[in-house]
């Protein structure tokens, strides 16, 4: 009786870490019925990052100019969690990327089947020295930044399906 008891309770045990491991699984993107969003679309997250981003003095003084490479996953409840850089610029602009996309607003989560699920993203950063007066001149233009035709979810559903790696490229 006492090796059925354990054994039942091993079994109950490993079917709670099975449902938990579930519930925390990360999926890609592209792998969701509704991509994560950020309130008023991504144009609206880069004018957010235009803002609150501070220009380290270090990376001024040295003239550091370029992009971060950022991958997070937008959390079912919306928030931003496992922010890490997959592709820096210096230290100092690697932790400014870093903290202002971790306070940033709350998106809207990925879905699939209508549920939240937690889904990992990725973005770039720009830290552009002249940036304000080139954002000036696009914007001018024709009175907001470009946008593809349905939102930056419609530019990666078609990327996904119409890019056509080499073979030499799938070898590696």
């Amino acid at each position: 009786m006492r090796k059925l008891m354990i054994l039942a309770l091993t079994g109950i045990a490993m079917f709670t870490n099975s449902v938990k491991a579930q519930n925390e699984k990360v999926v890609d993107f592209t792998s969701v019925d509704q991509q994560p969003s950020y309130p008023g679309g991504i144009a609206k997250f880069y004018d957010y990052l235009a803002k609150e981003i501070k220009y380290p003095e270090v990376a001024k003084n040295n003239k550091t100019e370029g992009k971060v490479f950022v991958s997070f996953v937008v959390e079912k409840n919306g928030s931003l969690g496992n922010v890490v850089v997959t592709r820096g610029l210096s230290a100092e602009t690697n932790a400014e990327a870093i903290r202002v996309i971790k306070n940033s607003p709350n998106w809207n989560p990925g879905l699939i089947n209508s549920k939240p699920v937690r889904v990992k993203y990725n973005i770039n950063v720009n830290f552009n020295l002249s940036q304000k007066g080139a954002e000036k001149k696009t914007k001018a233009l024709n009175g907001k930044a470009p946008e593809y035709p349905g939102g930056t979810s419609k530019l990666y559903s078609y990327l996904v399906k119409n890019i056509k790696y080499p073979d030499q490229a799938k070898k590696k």
